[in-house]
């Protein structure tokens, strides 16, 4: 096996490795670091979903978990589970769309 060490392919190796800087969201005061964009197929279910349906709020688990990472999405439920004033699903959505905003570039409206 051989090992290359060029300039150009080490730049493109730490871009494969290196997680993606997008912008952190912020829930009640706490920034929370998005560590990926949602991918195709999460959005697409996340479309899918009607406000009211069982489904969509484990979409949203499923969507926080995989843009947040497990670490970050585990502090962010504690914050919210922890509040002292309860989390309506209306604020979950705003920072649902705050990450789309952020890792996506572009708004959602």
């Amino acid at each position: 096996m051989t090992v290359t060490t060029d300039a150009m392919t080490a730049d493109i190796q730490a871009a494969k490795t290196s997680a993606p800087a997008y912008p952190p969201v912020t829930f009640r005061g706490v920034e929370y670091a998005i560590t990926r964009k949602p991918s195709t197929l999460l959005l697409s279910e996340l479309a899918r979903t009607t406000s009211g349906d069982p489904e969509a709020l484990a979409v949203f688990a499923e969507f926080f978990e995989s843009t947040l990472g497990k670490e970050t999405y585990r502090a962010f439920k504690r914050h919210v589970f922890n509040a002292e004033e309860e989390v309506g699903q209306d604020e979950l959505f705003e920072v649902l769309q705050a990450i789309m905003e952020n890792s996506l570039a572009r708004p959602t409206e």
